[in-house]
């Protein structure tokens, strides 16, 4: 049996890092990361990380490429703000656009891994998780995951609280729930998990904080 952790959004390597800090058997892990980036400044952290990696046991692997549910050429919108990336467009000062590719995740999982193998999943992927989650569910590759750590951008991206809801409904028939992860706050890998309650604080703030502008 492999374990695996599957790292989408990777950013500047920040889930790397927390994951082998905090994760209890991290060393025996192997590491496939993705961000969809063209900075090389990115690029350069994301090694750096992979380094250090390495160094503790991990074998690591990155992909400049996004996680969606086909495998195809895309736009990615990259926020030269704070140096993250979607395929889903956005509404930010300073974002350029540059062409990616995209690969199915759940084909990747099929063609990479088996049942057998022990699946971590982080999805941090600015919204672009939802069609993930509806593929990884349609195609049953969701059985093979065995812990979901990830980030719900909801209203963030035009997805309503009854979409987020149906969402973790839909995951609980698999036995699955969404673990909060936030690489920016290096505290560990927690044991929270969105509920109904917190998926509805949630969308109140951020609409209320629209409002506010």
């Amino acid at each position: 049996m492999r374990k695996v952790f599957i790292d989408g959004g990777a950013n500047k390597g920040q889930s790397i890092d927390l994951f082998i800090n905090h994760h209890p058997e991290a060393s025996e892990y192997e590491i496939h990361s993705f961000e969809c980036t063209t900075s090389g400044v990115v690029q350069e952290y994301l090694e750096e990380a992979a380094e250090r990696a390495r160094k503790v046991g991990c074998t690591v692997k990155l992909y400049d490429k996004a996680l969606w549910n086909k495998n195809e050429e895309s736009v990615v919108f990259y926020d030269s703000y704070d140096e993250s990336s979607s395929l889903l467009k956005r509404d930010a000062p300073k974002v350029n656009l540059a062409q990616i590719q995209a690969i199915q995740l759940s084909e990747f999982i099929l063609k990479n891994f088996s049942a057998s193998d022990c699946i971590v999943l982080k999805l941090d992927i600015e919204g672009a998780e939802y069609e993930v989650f509806k593929d990884l569910i349609d195609t049953g590759v969701i059985k093979h995951i065995d812990k979901i750590y990830g980030e719900l951008h909801g209203p963030k991206c035009g997805t309503s609280l009854e979409e987020d809801l149906v969402l973790i409904e839909k995951l609980e028939t698999f036995g699955h729930k969404i673990y909060y992860w936030d690489a920016t706050n290096d505290s560990g890998i927690g044991d929270k998990f969105y509920t109904e309650e917190t998926l509805r604080t949630f969308h109140n703030k951020e609409r209320f904080r629209k409002e506010d502008k």
